[in-house]
């Protein structure tokens, strides 16, 4: 998890923790074959959920709507996180990018971009720790 978030934050990515959370996602296995399906699964989720967050920002919202989205993201969420962790990243992804954006105006381009890519770069290092640290405990099957 460190090892991503200092990478991220080498490279200069925008939100250096989604690439620390990323990692930490994708190690909650007990063996390779899982962390590898966690992997897959936090990667394509987040590429769908960025493609819906970048539709619902382009959209300027008002935030009464997008309080509402906001809530119907939450409930998707947690209503699939236990059965297809993909589809719940469908969820949380426009769910955060959402909530960051009634804060202060976000340009849609760069937060998007910026989800992806340290979301990427978590998931692969999570992904590779899991490849080479020693003593986890981790089994091919």
């Amino acid at each position: 998890m460190l090892a991503a978030g200092l990478l991220a934050h080498a490279l200069g990515l925008g939100h250096p923790y989604w690439a620390t959370v990323a990692a930490a996602a994708v190690l909650q296995a007990t063996h390779l074959q899982h962390t590898m399906h966690r992997f897959v699964q936090r990667v394509s989720g987040t590429v769908v959920g960025v493609l819906v967050a970048a539709l619902l920002l382009t959209l300027d919202l008002p935030q009464p709507v997008k309080l509402a989205v906001i809530v119907v993201a939450l409930l998707g969420a947690e209503l699939t996180v236990i059965r297809n962790y993909a589809l719940a990243m469908v969820f949380v992804t426009p769910l955060v990018l959402l909530l960051g954006s009634m804060a202060a105006p976000v340009d849609t381009l760069a937060v998007t971009a910026d989800r992806l890519v340290d979301t990427v770069l978590g998931a692969a290092v999570g992904l590779a720790a899991a490849l080479v640290r020693p003593g986890r405990g981790y089994q091919l099957a």
